[in-house]
């Protein structure tokens, strides 16, 4: 009995990675445009400002040379641009993550210097446009600055400095898209925990429906076999209730 429950709980959990990655490619395959995200990017660079101040604290490395430089999202797909430049080096890294309701895989783009783009942990599916939304903007202050990186694509309208603009411009850059193969953790095993719970649910609903007929039908619920007089299926053993004589 033991060796039956552990093989249905693994072979829920397989069902439940394998809806997790369809899950995940199809949020990939699906957003066609990354919306720029500052409050979110802001709240990312605080978390890893704190966590730079804790290992300076303890006598640690802080890895202050990485900086978060741009955050996209769309439903299900997130891609963060760490920027990694110094004196020596010009280095920015794209991490592309997907999955719901936890960002569970994800790639690498990483571009050096000149160096054409390395792919790690992901395939190129074609491009996808990195999107600003409109702002306001004062009449007096102008467009808000926002950091530009040198992605690939068209090059983005200059800004506008006359008193009568309202919003500013909306520049639009592509960037590969990749369908991410690396997991992520604790997001692609708690994802896979949900869906392997969702399957289970659904079988458990599937049977119950199913003995549900086959009682209406005048079957045993637990095999189908017709139901008689006695109190027990005659085919299986299990109880069901006798037809009247």
């Amino acid at each position: 009995m033991a060796r039956r429950i552990l093989t249905s709980i693994i072979v829920l959990l397989i069902i439940g990675a394998v809806i997790n990655v369809f899950v995940a490619w199809t949020c990939v395959a699906l957003a066609k445009t990354r919306m720029f995200d500052a409050i979110a990017l802001g709240r990312m660079r605080a978390e890893q400002y704190a966590a730079e101040d804790a290992k300076a604290a303890r006598g640690e490395d802080p890895d202050a040379e990485r900086y978060l430089a741009l955050l996209f999202l769309a439903r299900g797909t997130r891609m963060l641009i760490v920027d990694e430049s110094n004196d020596a080096r010009t280095r920015r890294i794209s991490t592309q993550s997907a999955g719901w309701p936890w960002l569970g895989l994800d790639a690498e783009q990483i571009r050096d210097g000149p160096q054409p783009l390395k792919t790690c942990w992901g395939v190129g599916m074609g491009t996808m446009i990195l999107d600003y939304p409109p702002l306001s903007v004062g009449s007096s202050t102008g467009p808000p600055a926002f950091p530009r990186l040198p992605i690939a694509g068209p090059p983005a309208p200059p800004a506008a400095t006359t008193a009568a603009v309202t919003a500013a411009p909306t520049p639009r850059q592509t960037t590969d898209r990749l369908l991410p193969m690396r997991p992520v953790w604790p997001g692609f095993a708690l994802n896979t925990a949900v869906y392997a719970l969702v399957a289970w649910l659904m079988w458990l609903l599937w049977i119950m429906t199913l003995r549900t007929q086959r009682r209406l039908r005048g079957l045993c619920g637990h095999c189908g076999y017709p139901v008689g007089i006695s109190a027990v299926c005659t085919e299986c053993g299990h109880k069901v209730r006798p037809r009247s004589a």
